[in-house]
């Protein structure tokens, strides 16, 4: 249940994400070497579930097809009002800037 208050509003959530791209590789084709062509030319259906097994412990149970080098983040942020956000803004504004953050007066909403 949301809290929501005569005076100062609703609660405001704020989602915010960033992403950059260094690289992105991809594979045009899939090269599988010979060791493992043949391995996987080998199974049948009557092939026990130990050799199987060995066939995954040597070469893995996934291959990389493609690849992104870079960096994410994602930051979710809660003010409990409006008025909040808006003056949290303003301030970080400010101090983007390099200026003293202005302070307004306070409100006595009592």
């Amino acid at each position: 249940m949301v809290n929501y208050s005569e005076v100062s509003g609703y609660p405001l959530v704020q989602y915010w994400s960033l992403r950059s791209v260094l690289y992105h590789v991809k594979l045009n084709q899939w090269v599988l070497s010979q060791t493992f062509s043949s391995a996987i030319h080998s199974l049948d259906g009557a092939t026990l579930r130990s050799d199987f097994v060995s066939i995954l412990r040597e070469f893995g149970n996934h291959y990389v097809q493609e690849a992104v080098y870079g960096f994410q983040e994602s930051c979710t942020i809660w003010y409990p009002n409006k008025q909040v956000q808006r003056q949290l803004w303003l301030e970080y504004q400010d101090i983007s800037k390099g200026e003293t953050p202005r302070v307004p007066p306070r409100k006595d909403y009592g």
